[in-house]
C-alpha cells in the first residue's frame, strides 16, 4: 500500500465509524480509546546469550499526541511503562498528528522511559506528513524534530542505520537495525544490515510499517518491531477490521510468524480519530528467551 492509496483509505473510513458508533456508541468514543492495556509477549531466540535470558523490551508505538491525545493520557501511558521495568524502550514512529508543535511537549512527556532504560526512536509517516496529496509537506524536517524530541527524553533517533546496545551492564548486547519511514522517499532496506552477525547477539529491526517486511524478509534478524496500523483501530464482532493501512493483512497486530522470521505488530498508543472498538491501545512487554 502506497502514500496514495492510504489516504484514499482514510477517506472510506466513515463506514467503519459510523459501524462502530452503532455497536459501542459511548463506549467507543468515551472509553476504550484510553484503556491501556499491556501485552506481555515472550520471544525465541536461536542461540541467544545466556546473559540476555529474560531481557525486558518495551515497545510504544503511534502516540499521536495531539489535542485529542493529551498530556494526562501519556503519562499515565509512560508511568505503566516505566512501572514494567525495561531494560530497553523502543519507540517505533507516528509521535504527533500533523501538529508538529507537540513534539516539544511530548519529549518531556516521556521523558521518564529514557531515565528507566536506553530509549531508541525510528520515524513514523506522520512525523513526515509526506503523504497528504493536497498539501506542500508540512514536515519536511521531520526527522530534526524528532530527533530533538527523543534528546530531550534522554534518548536516540535512528534512521537506516544499525546501533549495537550494551544492556545489562555490559553482560550482554542487542543489535537494533533501524529502518526509516517506509514511505519516505529516504528509506533504505539494504543499509542498515551488515555482512555478518555477532553470535548470540539478538538483531531487532525498528520499522515504523510492517509493509517494509517484504522488503526485510530475505536477510538475518531475529524480530521486527512496527506499529502503524493501530490495529485497524475497530474490530467488528465476527468480521474483524473492516480497514486497515497495510498490503498485507497479516500485518494488522499482535505476534506474527512469516517466512522464518518474527514479527510483532504493536495496536498504538494514540489515534487519529478518536474511536477504538475492540483494539485497546497497547503498551507491549517483550520478553527474550532462548529458543528450545
Amino acid at each position: 500500500m502506497n502514500r496514495r492509496e492510504f489516504v484514499s483509505l482514510l477517506g472510506r473510513a466513515a463506514p467503519a465509524v459510523a459501524v462502530t458508533a452503532a455497536l459501542g456508541g459511548g463506549y467507543a468514543v468515551g472509553v476504550e480509546p484510553e484503556w491501556l492495556e499491556v501485552r506481555r509477549v515472550r520471544i525465541p531466540v536461536k542461540g541467544l546469550d545466556p546473559a540476555l535470558e529474560g531481557l525486558r523490551l518495551v515497545q510504544l508505538s503511534d502516540i499521536h499526541r495531539s489535542a485529542w491525545v493529551a498530556r494526562e493520557f501519556i503519562e499515565r501511558a509512560v508511568k505503566t511503562a516505566v512501572d514494567l521495568r525495561p531494560e530497553l524502550v523502543l519507540l517505533t514512529g507516528d509521535y504527533i498528528t500533523k501538529d508538529a508543535t507537540a513534539f516539544e511537549p511530548l519529549g518531556r512527556e516521556i521523558a521518564a522511559l529514557g531515565a528507566a532504560a536506553p530509549l531508541f526512536a525510528t520515524m513514523g509517516n506522520h512525523d513526515y506528513i509526506h503523504y497528504y496529496a493536497w498539501e506542500k509537506p508540512a514536515l519536511p524536517r521531520g526527522a530534526e524534530f524528532v530527533a530533538a524530541m527523543a534528546a530531550a527524553a534522554g534518548g536516540e533517533l535512528l534512521r537506516n542505520e544499525t546501533r549495537r546496545v550494551a544492556v545489562r551492564s555490559g553482560a550482554g548486547a542487542v543489535d537494533l537495525v533501524a529502518l526509516d519511514d517506509f514511505w519516505a522517499p529516504t528509506f533504505d532496506a539494504k543499509l542498515p544490515f551488515g555482512a555478518g552477525r555477532t553470535a548470540g547477539v539478538p538483531r531487532i529491526v525498528l520499522s515504523h510499517n510492517p509493509d517494509s517486511f517484504r522488503q526485510v524478509r530475505g536477510a538475518s534478524f531475529d524480530l521486527m518491531l512496527a506499529g502503524h496500523t493501530h490495529g485497524g483501530q475497530v474490530r467488528v464482532p465476527l468480521i474483524g477490521p473492516p480497514l486497515s493501512p497495510v498490503e498485507d493483512r497479516r500485518f494488522i497486530a499482535g505476534l506474527v510468524a512469516a517466512d522464518g522470521r518474527l514479527v510483532y505488530v504493536n495496536r498504538g498508543l494514540g489515534f487519529n480519530r478518536r474511536v477504538r472498538f475492540g483494539v485497546r491501545p497497547e503498551i507491549t512487554l517483550l520478553e527474550l528467551t532462548r529458543a528450545a
